[in-house]
């Protein structure tokens, strides 16, 4: 027998058993049928309905905004703290922005409290903080404009152990002489601003209640409250600093490491692009695998167009997901790249499922017509509404169970976490699950 007629032997057992199921009276066969039946007689109607939907979620999917604070994203709305700290954000001033250097020693034995580590440290600060300026809209920008100030108008320093000294000229030459400066209580300093070296080492040993060695040391700056914390001067100001701190000598034997806003947001965005790029890359595999196991290879009518329309569902499933997450007031974070290859699964799961149906009524009606003596057309023996009514009656049930129950899955999951990053995540599932079943299938079927 050959490949043809052993599938043709299928497709007929499988039409005779999908009759005799419709004469049993299955609720379900019969209810996907009319599904798919009316959705085929309808066609533009139908897809009009879902190029409506997407259209309507789109001012959604534009208004999209990233969420970066960490506090939103990792902890629960649900809880006190949560309420707490959101009241003490909206009724009190708050924090200055910062930003922070370390050094910190390669061996975590080693000590770096030694005059040649305390005065290039010191040097450090010189260049990176004090020296560095930056053009914006016409203003040079300098540490001085951006600092807080004590009421004598004096310029905050860098808080850390270069208050001791303030320059490399005053650092003695043997570290017992700096260890006797940071154990006195409180601890000396030149410019006479205060320092307390737990806050400013880390990594202390101590003898006899002396410190001894400190495997490295923060140095913080903090900005006037008085200007705008997002400022794009700061950011200005911050970029050259990222510049001129990549632009450092490695030192031996330990590392200065920056942290600020600015880099942060720059890491950030690099690891997005990075993350977007690897997810394009994805879905442009899967869906050239798709369109090579469902069409390049014993081609069959209408299934290349087919997975065209389910490409075109995915895309419109996506806005969807997108601008429902908005308004349900969610934002972009990255944890939501990977809801897309879901989605994307799901959808050409469903495909693959309705285009080998397909194949069966296309068999079936090919059948028909070698068998027919009067003429017909194929579209009189077969419809093309009573083909997709049968491809609903098989397929249907399974891929309503799937995309239904993910739905609730996530719609439950939704409604119970107080965490804004499993919140975005789960209504974007939610919402690309809903969007393939309801909306999108009418804009697939009359492909």
């Amino acid at each position: 027998m050959t490949r043809r007629g052993s599938l043709l032997e299928l497709v007929k057992s499988q039409f005779q058993d999908r009759s005799k199921s419709k004469s049993d009276g299955g609720k379900f066969a019969r209810f996907f049928y009319r599904w798919g039946h009316t959705v085929a007689s309808y066609p533009k109607l139908f897809a009009l309905f879902a190029c409506i939907i997407t259209i309507l979620c789109i001012p959604g999917m534009l208004a999209l905004k990233q969420e970066t604070d960490l506090f939103e994203l990792f902890f629960n709305s649900n809880q006190q703290i949560y309420e707490d700290y959101t009241y003490i954000e909206n009724n009190f001033e708050r924090e200055s922005r910062d930003g922070r250097f370390f050094l910190m020693m390669h061996d975590e034995t080693s000590n770096a409290i030694t005059p040649d580590i305390f005065k290039h440290w010191i040097r450090t600060m010189e260049m990176l903080i004090y020296n560095t300026t930056a053009e914006y809209d016409g203003k040079t920008i300098t540490y001085e404009y951006l600092c807080i100030k004590y009421t004598n108008g004096q310029c905050q320093s860098v808080y850390g152990v270069n208050r001791i000294y303030v320059e490399e000229a005053f650092v003695p030459d043997n570290s017992e002489d700096i260890l006797e400066v940071l154990n006195q209580r409180p601890v000396p300093t030149r410019n006479g601003e205060p320092l307390d070296p737990i806050f400013a080492l880390y990594g202390q040993m101590y003898e006899n209640g002396e410190l001894v060695s400190a495997h490295g040391w923060y140095g913080n700056w903090f900005y006037d409250r008085n200007i705008d914390q997002e400022s794009p001067e700061i950011e200005a100001w911050e970029t050259e600093v990222i510049s001129r701190w990549r632009d450092l000598d490695d030192p031996e034997g330990y590392d200065i490491l920056l942290q600020c806003d600015t880099l942060w947001r720059e890491e950030l965005d690099e690891a997005t692009s990075l993350m977007a790029l690897g997810l394009l890359l994805a879905c442009v595999g899967v869906v050239a695998y798709s369109f090579w196991v469902l069409g390049a290879r014993a081609s069959v009518h209408g299934r290349k167009t087919m997975l065209l329309a389910c490409v075109l569902c995915i895309i419109f499933s996506l806005i969807c997901a997108i601008g429902m997450t908005v308004y349900l007031g969610e934002k972009w974070n990255n944890m939501l790249p990977p809801t897309v290859i879901l989605i994307l699964g799901l959808a050409l799961d469903d495909t693959f499922i309705l285009t080998m149906d397909y194949q069966q009524q296309y068999v079936w009606m090919r059948y028909l017509q070698d068998e027919d003596t009067t003429g017909k057309s194929p579209e009189e023996l077969f419809p093309i509404a009573e083909r997709i009514g049968n491809i609903m009656s098989v397929g249907g049930f399974s891929i309503f169970i799937t995309s239904f129950t993910d739905f609730i899955v996530f719609f439950i999951c939704y409604s119970m976490t107080g965490l804004g990053v499993l919140k975005a995540f789960c209504s974007m599932c939610m919402w690309g699950c809903f969007s393939i079943l309801f909306s999108k299938r009418p804009f697939f079927f009359p492909f």
